[in-house]
């Protein structure tokens, strides 16, 4: 881990050395988060990875040279879980009579941030818009890393969580135990294109972005219950769900760029 903050160090450093121009875009993202996998569970009645939206942020650096464009980034992004779990006495044919919750949708989300190095490369002509403006494609390939939240964070902070509720006929809650497994490793991905203005200025960039995790950054061991109070027989009571995560998120974003060498 220590070669690889080392390697991206290295690579801000020459690259400003070299670079023909250089720019910055602070960025509003909305990342959807809660990608996760499991074994051996009831896929009629869990359902993990129950993607949610979030807002956040982020900012790139653009080291323009000759041939191509070099893009350091940080962003802070959520990771955790999300799940739902579908009351299988409500599903046909074994919904005769019955009141209750037909679904149930819990999780829990944690921000980390990812530095990451990428190569980008732009389309060579810029095509018209609405009102007269224009767009230019981009596209980019590149690395992460994210170091987690600290071990005392999962302890003191993140240590577990729970959900649920419950009528006059049936309940359902959950109790989870978090788990840190360590650092993220990610391969990134962005396309989009640059607003450009009749001087042909960046005025705003929009992308799309997609975080592939590579190991897994945390795990969640739930236990979660539900049923109806005057039937034993329907009853559910699961223990040591477990669910991972690898930090895998996609999303969009809407920069400005700011101008640092031209």
């Amino acid at each position: 881990m220590k070669k690889l903050l080392f390697f991206l160090l290295y690579t801000c450093i020459s690259v400003c050395a070299n670079a023909q121009k250089i720019y910055g875009v602070v960025n509003l993202t909305a990342p959807f988060s809660g990608i996760s996998y499991t074994n051996g569970h009831n896929r009629d009645e869990f359902q993990p990875s129950v993607v949610k939206i979030n807002g956040s942020w982020g900012i790139d650096l653009f080291y323009k040279a000759k041939k191509i464009t070099h893009k350091l980034s940080v962003e802070q992004m959520p990771f955790g879980f999300n799940f739902k779990l579908t009351n299988k006495f409500m599903v046909p044919p074994n919904n005769e009579r019955l009141l209750g919750f037909a679904y149930a949708k819990s999780g829990v989300t944690i921000d980390h941030l990812i530095f990451s190095y990428a190569l980008q490369k732009e389309g060579k002509r810029e095509k018209g818009f609405l009102f007269k403006s224009k767009i230019r494609f981009n596209y980019s390939m590149g690395m992460g890393i994210s170091l987690n939240r600290s071990k005392y964070y999962y302890k003191e902070y993140f240590l577990n969580s729970s959900c649920g509720w419950a009528s006059n006929f049936t309940y359902v809650a959950y109790d989870a135990l978090h788990y840190r497994n360590g650092f993220g490793l990610f391969l990134r991905g962005t396309g989009g294109f640059d607003f450009i203005n009749k001087k042909g200025k960046r005025v705003l960039c929009f992308n799309v972005f997609y975080n592939q995790g590579l190991k897994d950054m945390a795990h969640f061991d739930i236990h979660f219950q539900y049923g109806y109070w005057n039937d034993p027989s329907k009853r559910v009571d699961v223990p040591k769900q477990v669910l991972r995560t690898r930090g895998t998120t996609f999303g969009f974003s809407l920069g400005v760029p700011i101008t640092i060498k031209k």
